[in-house]
């Protein structure tokens, strides 16, 4: 059953404008990031790492695995668990 009270978000493109919204919709009440389309999705940890810049505490949101992943911003479209893309 879906909660109709939740707002699902897609987020395409995982670069640095794609961290700080995902920083800021994981602190949004009802609000949470389903999926995320983005080529870069190999080693997260290191992305993260590198997209810091000059904002100290950005870093990929705890329940980031609870996201599904892709590659392709069709395939993110298409999912029916995603209410709203925001696009990077």
């Amino acid at each position: 059953m879906v909660n109709k009270n939740i707002l699902r978000v897609g987020i395409c493109g995982l670069g640095f404008m794609g961290f700080m919204h995902w920083n800021i919709f994981s602190r949004m009440r009802n609000v949470i990031v389903s999926a995320v389309a983005s080529s870069k999705t190999k080693n997260l940890n290191n992305l993260s790492l590198s997209l810091k810049g000059n904002i100290a505490k950005l870093a990929l949101p705890p329940n980031y695995k609870d996201a599904k992943w892709y590659e392709s911003f069709y395939e993110l479209v298409k999912d029916p668990l995603v209410d709203i893309v925001d696009i990077t």
